[in-house]
């Protein structure tokens, strides 16, 4: 009899470790899951906005100012006045990109043909592929910049 109960008790002792065992191994998991997905997040959500960035740099003097205002407290006249010098200073740094940003496209471009002549024509139309979606989210505003810099050239 006192063996039965001996037995039974054993029995309870070896369920419930392994049922604890269960319990903290799925915490653990649900714990690294939600480190991975969130992580996972965090990076497509900076990817997408450091790249919202570059593909916008007209939008950098509003940006800029913003930010002076909150961190250096400046007043409406600051602001105002800080405001047109960061513009005045961007728009020379857009000349400077439209000068420099064709030549860097070309670079690249003599690059995508020089690996494609060492791909297989199926690996060739992948990278096809995968360099126009570069393209497009790199250089999507070189095109709208070099046709306003073009009208302006030509006075239009």
């Amino acid at each position: 009899m006192q063996d039965e109960k001996n037995v039974a008790g054993l029995l309870s002792r070896s369920t419930w470790r392994r049922r604890r065992f269960a319990l903290i191994l799925s915490g653990v998991m649900i714990l690294v899951s939600g480190m991975i997905l969130g992580s996972g997040f965090t990076v497509m959500v900076l990817w997408r906005h450091a790249t919202h960035k570059a593909a916008h740099p007209e939008e950098a003097p509003d940006r800029i100012t913003r930010h002076l205002r909150r961190r250096l407290k400046l007043t409406s006249e600051q602001t105002k006045a800080i405001h047109a010098i960061v513009k005045r200073h961007a728009d020379v740094l857009d000349e400077i990109r439209l000068e420099v940003e064709p030549r860097v496209y070309e670079e690249l471009h003599a690059a995508k043909i020089e690996i494609e002549q060492v791909l297989t024509p199926r690996q060739a139309k992948r990278w096809n592929r995968t360099v126009e979606i570069m393209r497009k989210r790199w250089f999507s505003h070189i095109q709208g910049q070099a046709a306003a810099s073009k009208e302006r050239d030509l006075g239009t």
